[in-house]
């Protein structure tokens, strides 16, 4: 996609506010079109993420933190924390540029396998009911273990697992409408707490093989103590610090995050423009967020949030891509109909992880 550098903001946004469409479904010849591209769509991809999940959070507590922030206190409260997470990140990335050589450090493999075992026992034996969480594990881990391990896209599973079926659930949900809600109020060091905490985990995808972003969230909430609002902070400082770090690890011929995949080389100076593209989409979404929040309160975005993944999979995967995304779709409602936790369905992630770190 060759296209001036000016429309790359512009392109960002609208792709992060369509929900199911993701930059990677595309090709840049042009890094710093690339990296603008991610940046808006980072920033802007806060909205839809939040607001599809808040609509059935109240009925279960089956989703993630910012959808029962969102379903509490409103949309609007768990977007500007998710916001602050964004930007931090990606401030703290540009900070770490003179340790950037410690990413070119591999662990031992065993070490990582032992951290993948402890975040998934952590993750059953933490729910109230083991039995089914682990009924759920077994299932998204089967099926994740199918679909990777024979060489399938992680687009459909993942889009299906936490995408489709939020969307479905929240679009069979009695709630019409969401609270949109105000700025939440936030002290220095809540929100230093939860950047450093995801920023954390932004270092743990650059330097491990294989993990994502979601597990390496999600073993760092287990493990260190933070508040509702300050693992919301987390995940977005997780997110835009993964991206910008994995610039750093190109220099060293790894490509670790779908950034990294789309450019051709790393550079310092693409990393600065990555931190500063952030920060100009998150001035420019905040200042429209009081209007664009109540067009995604609507029962309308959950049926979008289905209808658009369905027509970019059966377009860029074809019949087997669809069939992936049906029945991780149908395998993403199992949380919520046995009443567990939807984080669960990490496991679709961690086993096949877990077989590329098993020391055999």
């Amino acid at each position: 996609m060759d296209l001036p550098l000016l429309l790359a903001p512009f392109l960002g946004s609208l792709m992060g506010l369509v929900p199911g469409i993701h930059p990677l479904l595309f090709n840049y010849s042009s890094d710093a079109f690339s990296v603008a591209v991610y940046a808006f769509y980072t920033v802007f991809s806060a909205l839809p993420t939040v607001a599809v999940g808040a609509f059935v959070a109240g009925a279960a507590f089956s989703f993630v933190v910012s959808h029962r922030l969102a379903s509490r206190r409103g949309v609007r409260y768990a977007v500007v924390l998710l916001l602050v997470g964004i930007v931090a990140g990606a401030l703290l990335s540009i900070l770490f540029f003179p340790l950037r050589f410690a990413l070119a450090q591999r662990p031992p493999r065993l070490l990582v396998f032992f951290a993948l075992i402890l975040t998934a026992a952590l993750l059953v034996i933490r729910s109230e009911r083991i039995l089914r969480s682990s009924l759920v594990a077994l299932f998204s881990g089967t099926l994740g273990l199918l679909v990777l391990g024979s060489g399938g896209h992680i687009v459909p599973l993942v889009s299906g697992l936490f995408g489709v079926s939020t969307a479905l659930l929240a679009l069979l949900s009695p709630s019409k409408r969401l609270l949109i809600g105000e700025d939440p109020p936030l002290s220095l060091v809540s929100a230093l707490r939860g950047s450093v905490a995801g920023f954390l985990a932004g270092i743990l995808v650059s330097v491990f093989p294989a993990m994502s972003v979601s597990i390496a969230s999600l073993f760092v909430v287990l493990l260190l103590p933070l508040s509702p609002e300050e693992a919301v902070i987390s995940a977005g400082s997780a997110t835009s610090s993964s991206l910008a770090l994995s610039v750093y690890t190109l220099s060293s011929g790894v490509r670790r995050t779908s950034l990294a995949a789309a450019l051709h080389s790393g550079s310092f100076s693409l990393v600065l423009l990555f931190a500063s593209s952030v920060f100009l989409a998150a001035i420019v979404f905040y200042l429209l967020l009081r209007r664009l929040a109540p067009l995604y309160s609507s029962r309308w975005l959950p049926l979008v949030g289905i209808l658009v993944p369905l027509i970019v999979v059966s377009a860029r995967f074809g019949f087997s891509g669809v069939v992936v995304l049906a029945v991780a779709t149908v395998v993403g409602v199992l949380p919520n109909v046995l009443g567990v936790e939807k984080s669960v369905l990490m496991y679709s992630l961690i086993v096949p992880t877990l077989f590329y770190y098993a020391p055999v």
